[in-house]
C-alpha cells in the first residue's frame, strides 16, 4: 500500500506524514522482554514532546543503537540520522516453539528520515514509528532549522510513498507464535496533535498459545495517538496479510 498527500489549496502547503507500527513486549507469555535496535546517529531534545532545536546527541534513555532490552524507563523520543537505510529490529528471545528467537525488521524508505520510539511504563506494547519529519517539524522548518523533514507541496501537487514494511526474518509468519501488530497512518497537521486516518490491526493466533488482549493505555504521559484509539479496546480483526 501507499500513503498519498495532495495539496488541494491554491497556495504552497508544508507537509509531512508517518506511520505508527506498534508491537507487544512479549510474544509468548512468560518470555523475556523484547530487544530493540534502532540504527541512528542523532536525537532531539524535546520540550513537551516537541523538538525545538536541531538534532544532537541521542538521549541515553532512547539509545537503542545496539540491540538491547526495552527496559523499564519511559521513552517517547524522536531520533534521526538513519544509518544507511538499515531497518529497525525487534527480537523476541525464545519465542519459537523450539526455543529459538523471533526477529522482526521494520523497513522504511529514505523519505522517512525520523524514528519515534515510544516505550510506556508497565504496558504490554511499544511503538517504533517512521516519519518524514520531526515532532514539531513545521515550526522548525519555519525557523530555518535544518533536518526538519518537512517538505512543501505546490498547488495541485501530491506525494506518494510506500507504507512501512514490517517483516519477520527467516520464519514463516504462521510460526511467529502469537503476534499483535498495529499500523496507524498519521498526518501531522499540528505538531503534538497528530490524528489517525487509518487503523489496521493484525493478530495471528496459533492454537498452542493463549490469546493476548489489547490493553488500553492510561498513562499520565500517554502517547498522543494511542489516546485516540479507545474504540479499539479489546477489539480484534483476525486475518493473515500476505
Amino acid at each position: 500500500g501507499t500513503t498519498t498527500v495532495e495539496n488541494g489549496d491554491a497556495e504552497p502547503v508544508p507537509a509531512g506524514f508517518g506511520h505508527h507500527p506498534y508491537f507487544v513486549r512479549h510474544l509468548v507469555p512468560g518470555a523475556e522482554d523484547a530487544l530493540l535496535e534502532v540504527p541512528v546517529t542523532r536525537g532531539y531534545q524535546l520540550v513537551d514532546a516537541i523538538a525545538t532545536e536541531e538534532a544532537g546527541e541521542v538521549p541515553a534513555r532512547a539509545d537503542f543503537r545496539t540491540l538491547r532490552p526495552l527496559g523499564d524507563r519511559f521513552v517517547d523520543d524522536c531520533l534521526t540520522g538513519r544509518v544507511d537505510g538499515a531497518p529497525a529490529r525487534v527480537v523476541y528471545p525464545g519465542a519459537r516453539a523450539d526455543g529459538s528467537d523471533v526477529e522482526v525488521h521494520i523497513h522504511a524508505d529514505d523519505v522517512y528520515a525520523h524514528w519515534v520510539v515510544y516505550v510506556p511504563v508497565r504496558r504490554t506494547y511499544f511503538a517504533v514509528e517512521p516519519a518524514t519529519n520531526a515532532n514539531g517539524g513545521f515550526a522548525l522548518a519555519d525557523r530555518g532549522v535544518p533536518g526538519s523533514g518537512v517538505f512543501v507541496l505546490q498547488p495541485g501537487e501530491s506525494r506518494t510513498e510506500p507504507i512501512v514494511d514490517t517483516q519477520p526474518v527467516e520464519c514463516n509468519i504462521m510460526d511467529v507464535g502469537q503476534k499483535i501488530f498495529g499500523l496507524h497512518t498519521v498526518m501531522p497537521h499540528q505538531p503534538g496533535h497528530r490524528r489517525a486516518v487509518i487503523v489496521e490491526i493484525l493478530l495471528l493466533h496459533p492454537p498452542r498459545l493463549d490469546r493476548i488482549a489489547i490493553e488500553q493505555p492510561h498513562d499520565e504521559r500517554a502517547h498522543p495517538l494511542v489516546d485516540q484509539i479507545e474504540q479499539l479496546r479489546r477489539r480484534r480483526i483476525e486475518r493473515v496479510v500476505e
